[in-house]
């Protein structure tokens, strides 16, 4: 990253609310970190506190964010520092244009198809276009989603990005067996891109995983300080498509 892609992308981060104090409140970033500890599933992101206690957690979170690890700070937005912002998506622009040279095989999948996935999308498309193999399994697949009697899901890729659909809605979600149905699929990619419990489910199974995670999302914090996953960019992960056109084109420009 230049000095020059530095200086306007930080600028762009702090104006767009993707990093410095986010719309994500600082009581929701606490409240996430001890609900996980205390084992909520709904925080679990399949990776779970891994025996870290509350405090234990907010440090994880801190540590890739930028933030305070006080538990007693619970006032304000979220804090995401730009510049921790900036190196994890200077590690992921040259790790993606290490698997285009190697032509690699990708998994792309996301939790956030109001926000992430249209850069997903034109990451997907440049990524082939490099000779990059992505991996599309159970396109289409309707599955039975466990201990809801009769509900059914169905996995959809659009430009090749995996995201879970219920009926004709495309669903946030933090279950992480659908990463396990299309895992158990195929052959385990050389790499996965994607954010929410479809990184923590790969993150898991040992898969080299590069992942976007919002200051509320603990878990992902917790796998990256136990070395389970290195590359991880911290971000406000659900706002407006368009927020995240500077980043698309930096990592677009990486690629070629």
């Amino acid at each position: 990253m230049t000095p020059e892609q530095r200086r306007s992308l930080r600028a762009h981060l702090l104006a767009s609310g993707i990093a410095g104090e986010t719309a994500t409140t600082r009581e929701n970033t606490v409240a996430n970190a001890e609900k996980l500890a205390e084992g909520d599933p709904d925080k679990h992101l399949g990776v779970g506190a891994r025996g870290r206690d509350a405090p234990g957690v907010m440090e994880a979170v801190a540590a890739l964010c930028g933030c305070s690890a006080s538990l007693d700070e619970r006032a304000g937005g979220g804090v995401i520092d730009p510049d921790l912002v900036l190196d994890a998506l200077d590690a992921l622009g040259g790790r993606l244009a290490r698997a285009v040279r190697a032509g690699e095989r990708l998994l792309i999948a996301t939790g956030h198809p109001t926000g992430l996935l249209p850069m997903y999308m034109a990451l997907g498309r440049a990524l082939v276009a490099g000779g990059v193999k992505l991996q599309t399994p159970l396109d289409d697949g309707r599955l039975d989603a466990p201990n809801t009697g009769n509900r059914r899901r169905r996995i959809r890729y659009l430009d090749g990005v995996a995201v879970l659909m219920g009926g004709a809605d495309l669903l946030h979600t933090h279950e992480s067996w659908p990463m396990d149905r299309l895992l158990d699929e195929i052959e385990a990619p050389d790499l996965v891109l994607g954010d929410h419990v479809w990184a923590g489910a790969a993150i898991m199974r040992g898969i080299e995983v590069v992942c976007f995670t919002d200051v509320n999302d603990p878990a992902i914090a917790v796998a990256k300080a136990d070395g389970l996953v290195d590359i991880v960019v911290p971000c406000d992960d659900n706002l407006p498509p368009a927020s995240y056109d500077p980043v698309r084109d930096y990592l677009l420009g990486r690629l070629t």
